[in-house]
């Protein structure tokens, strides 16, 4: 599975996944050895994903992504200017139907990805419904992707949580209320989590 031997090493829950569904990926090669850039798309139909020893699963995922890969990949001067950009094959599409993450679950959801210029990038927010609330993801690029110095950048915008709800769920002492804010820079990068913003109560 692309995304988890890919990602496996800097993401560990990846590689104890279990997948089971449809998949096709069509990749059209350009190029040299010393230079090759691939273009194509994957496509999971029926897709459930499952995590060895329970704690995690997906029902319902279909994914259209296009893809659009170069070897090698950026130059460290490139990382630093690059954004977020789309793909010749523009943005595809994610559907699941249910997603559970132990005692939290999440309903349906959709979102827009594509691999382009080695970044897996969304053309437009990913909204979670959560708890009362929902939690947006938004301005998400993943950088560099077949590289060992991948970072991971996103937003987070919190609406509305039920603080009731979510103590209950994680086998907290009950807190009253609700939760909102927002964290407008997250970097995760080799391991190190960093982050801007503020939660309020």
């Amino acid at each position: 599975f692309f995304l988890r031997d890919t990602l496996g090493e800097s993401m560990p829950m990846l590689a104890t996944l279990d997948v089971a569904g449809r998949a096709r990926l069509a990749l059209r090669a350009d190029g040299t050895f010393e230079k090759l850039k691939l273009r194509g798309e994957l496509q999971l139909r029926e897709t459930g994903l499952s995590q060895r020893g329970g704690g995690f699963f997906v029902r319902g995922l279909e994914l259209r992504l296009p893809i659009e890969l170069e070897y090698p990949g950026t130059t460290g001067r490139e990382r630093r200017s690059g954004g977020k950009r789309r793909g010749r094959g523009g943005f595809g599409s994610l559907s699941v139907n249910e997603i559970s993450l132990g005692p939290v679950d999440i309903p349906a959801l959709k979102a827009s990805p594509a691999i382009a210029g080695n970044a897996l990038v969304f053309g437009g927010d990913v909204v979670l419904p959560i708890f009362g609330g929902t939690v947006t993801l938004g301005e998400i690029v993943f950088k560099d992707i077949l590289s060992p110095d991948r970072e991971l950048g996103l937003q987070i915008e919190v609406a509305g949580i039920d603080l009731k709800r979510t103590s209950t769920a994680l086998g907290l002492p009950p807190f009253d209320g609700s939760l909102s804010g927002s964290i407008p820079n997250v970097r995760l990068m080799a391991g190190d989590l960093t982050t801007r913003g503020q939660i309020k109560l």
